[in-house]
């Protein structure tokens, strides 16, 4: 049944926050007794530090209701580990909302790449530049400036057309259509006392229950809902457990379960995947909530995301808004920071900036940890910009 449109942005996002919240807290990324703060916060602070609030008032986007729709009906389903491609594009991930699209034609001026009908943004968040169109033609000429169309990839700046189920394949991630891996595919080994060549693969569609798998980009290619288990002495596709069942591997348990208690090392694993070694299983469990159980040293310590592990008692604690003590920035809540840049003070946490906003620098700070969403500040201006 197709989905109900929904009449505008606004109405959107308020049926939308309780069923993100929703999503967020069955998968570990909230905690369930901050769902008011949840549903409360919404996404507009996320919208406001990205630009897009900005683009949306010039009129840099166009709302899209029936999109809306399919969304909402996605929010309340779709798994913690989904097949991106079965959902509207950016409902489930991405930094602007599903119902939100392009509204800005090649030429036109733009901020993100998501403002523009076909291509990308040679500007950036704060510096205006232009819509550039894509190269429609296989062959055509391609680099970081100028992408390749619907159904192509660039590779060796030159558009190629993506593989179907039996073409062969490169290592590109985009080498072959979306929902398809590329099976057989070995990299080169360019060491110098033993050389070979890359090995072409063939697109195929993703590996079945048993069936011997490997990592692809930062998941795997085993159809959804299996996983890949690195944790085995040879990784295969296999179906998630359920509560109280022993989880070799992080992705092990069915969803909105956490394997609990799994300790990896820092040595990769002597089975050729890559990844790193199982040190100790852990237990299929719900997440955790405030005062909650859990285990500072675990890979998996037990609290939700918007939680932290405190060390010394060994439960799931807040974290800091405004003006609580910190010492990094893992102690303070979403879009915070821990704020040193008054040596004569005790360090609390902060919001961040959006591009433009006023800031005091941080010494040695690392881009994703000091008072700017995105950039740095600027000693100078003492301002939120890009660059150094």
């Amino acid at each position: 049944m197709r989905a109900a449109p929904v009449s505008s942005f606004e109405e959107f996002s308020r049926l939308a926050a309780p069923l993100r919240c929703a999503r967020a807290i069955r998968c570990g990324w909230w905690h369930a007794s901050g769902i008011d703060a949840c549903i409360a916060a919404g996404d507009a602070e996320a919208l406001r530090l990205l630009g897009v609030t900005r683009g949306l008032a010039a009129g840099r986007y166009r709302y899209d209701s029936e999109i809306a729709g399919a969304c909402l009906e996605a929010l309340e389903s779709a798994p913690c580990r989904p097949d991106l491609a079965n959902y509207p594009k950016n409902c489930l991930s991405g930094a602007v909302p599903a119902p939100l699209l392009p509204a800005l034609p090649p030429g036109a001026p733009c901020e993100r790449w998501e403002e523009c009908v076909e291509g990308l943004c040679t500007g950036e968040l704060g510096a205006v530049g232009a819509c550039v169109g894509f190269t429609m033609e296989v062959g055509g000429r391609c680099d970081h400036n100028t992408l390749c169309g619907e159904g192509l990839f660039c590779e060796g700046e030159r558009c190629k057309a993506r593989g179907a189920v039996g073409e062969p394949c490169s290592g590109h991630w985009q080498a072959c259509h979306e929902g398809l891996i590329c099976a057989g595919y070995q990299a080169a080994i360019k060491d110098p006392h033993y050389h070979s060549p890359a090995t072409p693969g063939v697109c195929a569609r993703p590996r079945g229950l048993g069936a011997a798998c490997r990592r692809v980009g930062i998941s795997d290619d085993c159809q959804r809902p299996l996983y890949c288990d690195f944790g085995a002495a040879t990784p295969v596709c296999a179906a998630p457990a359920g509560v109280g069942a022993r989880c070799g591997w992080i992705d092990a348990c069915a969803d909105g379960l956490r394997c609990d208690g799994i300790t990896l090392g820092s040595a990769a694993a002597t089975n050729g995947s890559g990844m790193r070694e199982v040190l100790r299983a852990g237990v299929c469990a719900p997440h955790g909530d405030l005062d909650a159980p859990c285990e500072a040293d675990a890979y998996d310590h037990g609290c939700p995301t918007s939680l932290r592990c405190e060390p010394t008692r060994g439960r799931c604690v807040a974290r800091g808004e405004v003006g609580a003590p910190c010492e990094v920035k893992e102690d303070c809540a979403g879009y915070g920071y821990c704020d040193g840049s008054n040596k004569k003070k005790k360090k609390t946490c902060q919001r961040q900036r959006a591009h433009g906003e006023a800031c005091e620098p941080v010494k040695g700070e690392r881009e994703l940890d000091g008072p700017c969403f995105i950039g740095r500040c600027d000693p100078r201006r003492r301002v939120c910009a890009r660059g150094r």
